[in-house]
């Protein structure tokens, strides 16, 4: 028994490892090494997670990282013609593929403005994703569906370094957290618009109106007019100024806001709103005077004045 123990050796053993890191981004190029001590005439069987995906003669395998469905465990074994004709498995390596942070419109934001956060697990390789979201390493937001997270109207006290993960849906399957990105929130407020309506607030129909935004502080503002509570500009222009005919459907609220290309800041505040009512068009007006002495003036913005003085 001793004689048959000492004639007994083990399988060579497969060595994996993997080049540039097991922590990978897609468009990557990774290369798996599988060295095998002793012997020599070597297949080398390449595996993902339960499954051969290719044999071949060169110890290295390359490949580049096409999507997030590249995220598996990796390992490899040799096969020979001769005696040995097979090594050990090799251990085990993950490859996980990072996600990428970003934060829209910038780095470093005023008060009071809306901040994206997106997180980009590049390709996703068809899996459903729920993400994670962290401040200074704290979650702040536990998950959403989407791979935007949006901060609305943000303070000092929304500044930190933010990451992010994401998860597949339905696995315990982690992409690794992003590199942090950190946020600064400045405590000077986006500048403010203010609105102004001419001739007033109550107009006619058929009676020019004209708003008017101003916005101090910065230039080189393009200009948004919005009506109601719909997020999208009734009209915009280099002109701080939108004139108007009345009529009935224009009876609204209004407000208005700058952007600026390029310079920061890239918004103004929202501004005041004003709502606007619009009466119905007279067209005839009859003033009688019991005096025939009477004088004075009478001003009146209709149309047409009929003016009977009765004795």
């Amino acid at each position: 028994l001793s004689l048959l123990s000492s004639l007994l050796t083990d399988l060579p053993t497969a060595s994996l490892t993997v080049d540039p890191d097991s922590t990978v981004f897609t468009g990557e190029s990774v290369t798996l090494k599988c060295e095998i001590t002793d012997y020599g005439g070597w297949r080398y069987q390449w595996y993902k997670g339960s499954s051969q995906i290719t044999t071949s003669t060169d110890k290295k395998h390359t490949f580049i990282i096409s999507s997030a469905a590249d995220q598996d465990q990796y390992w490899c074994r040799g096969e020979r013609d001769n005696r040995p004709t097979s090594s050990q498995n090799s251990t085990k390596v993950t490859l996980t593929v990072r996600a990428v942070l970003t934060i829209y419109p910038a780095n470093q934001v005023f008060r009071g403005e809306s901040v994206t956060l997106v997180c980009d697990i590049q390709g996703g390789g068809g899996s459903e994703w729920t993400y994670h979201w962290y401040n200074s390493g704290n979650t702040f937001y536990s998950y959403s569906t989407t791979e935007q997270c949006k901060l609305s109207s943000v303070s000092e006290s929304d500044s930190g370094e933010y990451t992010c993960r994401g998860k597949v849906e339905g696995s315990t399957q982690y992409s690794d957290t992003s590199t942090a990105v950190k946020l600064t929130v400045s405590g000077e407020s986006l500048p403010r618009a203010t609105l102004t309506v001419d001739p007033g607030s109550t107009v006619f129909i058929r009676e020019s109106v004209t708003l008017k935004c101003e916005i101090t502080g910065y230039d080189g503002w393009r200009y948004q007019w919005f009506k109601g509570s719909s997020r999208t500009a009734v009209s915009q222009s280099q002109r701080n100024t939108f004139t108007f005919i009345g009529s009935a459907a224009d009876q609204d609220q209004y407000w208005c806001r700058g952007l600026r290309y390029y310079t920061r800041p890239i918004s103004s505040q929202d501004s005041n709103k004003i709502t606007l009512t619009v009466r119905g068009e007279f067209t005839d007006l009859t003033l009688s005077m019991y005096n025939e002495n009477y004088s004075g003036e009478c001003m009146v913005k209709f149309k047409k004045i009929n003016i009977l003085f009765v004795q």
